[in-house]
């Protein structure tokens, strides 16, 4: 993992915020959580609480578990991400009273899942070497298992704490009717495929519309002497030859 002081000072400063902001979305998820258990917890938001907060410090432990730093960009959109969803959207109710937030975020988490396809391409495999079709869809297909995961959590979180993200049972069903997830699955999907043509259309028309920032972003950064080492070799073989 590349050490704090030797990142530059943009990095420094963009760090410093995402981990302020951190803190920040953690005191107010246990701020609302114990909230919600002096107030009789009438719709069983204290569990979903407690698993918001571990959401809150996700970016963190991924970081101890795998050695690497996220790009910041990346850790930035996951807790602006948890602040709607989670603080906003969960344990602050918002799914209750508006019934069209629960479209939006969908559909902007399968944008956002699509665009950390790139991020994980670039970590298995060498990034420019794939078609730019072949990235467009992998994020597109990325995605789509980012939110078949999501839906089984919802699903668990259910059945194991009582909670309704799937929808009210049905009287007489005892579970609720395959709709809300239907059609949390198409707004996925629509933001999916929103990304993956933004994509298409950034890297085979003159205007970039910001994919080559994003790219600058997610896509794994070569070291200076990593760099130098393959210049070296190819320098070498091509002397041989």
């Amino acid at each position: 993992m590349v050490k704090f002081a030797q990142l530059s000072k943009k990095d420094k400063q963009f760090r410093i915020v995402n981990l302020v902001l951190t803190a920040v979305v953690l005191c107010a998820i246990v701020g609302i959580t114990i909230y919600h258990a002096m107030t009789g917890d009438p719709y069983n938001r204290v569990s979903a609480g407690c698993v918001m907060a571990v959401f809150a410090i996700a970016p963190l432990l991924v970081e101890l578990i795998f050695r690497f730093r996220l790009p910041n960009v990346l850790y930035f959109g996951a807790e602006i991400y948890l602040i709607v969803t989670g603080v906003w959207g969960s344990i602050g109710l918002g799914y209750i009273m508006f019934d069209w937030l629960d479209v939006v975020v969908h559909t902007i988490m399968g944008y956002i899942a699509a665009m950390v396809g790139i991020f994980v391409l670039s970590r298995v495999t060498n990034y420019k070497n794939i078609s730019i079709w072949g990235i467009a869809l992998f994020c597109l297909v990325f995605s789509l298992g980012v939110e078949l995961v999501w839906e089984i959590g919802e699903w668990t979180m259910d059945n194991l704490v009582g909670q309704t993200a799937q929808g009210t049972p049905v009287e007489g069903l005892g579970a609720p009717l395959v709709t809300d997830t239907m059609q949390d699955l198409l707004c996925n999907f629509s933001g999916a495929l929103a990304f993956s043509i933004h994509f298409l259309i950034g890297k085979f028309s003159k205007v970039s519309l910001g994919i080559k920032t994003i790219e600058t972003e997610l896509v794994k950064r070569v070291k200076a002497k990593e760099a130098k080492k393959k210049k070296y070799r190819l320098k070498r073989l091509t002397k041989q030859r």
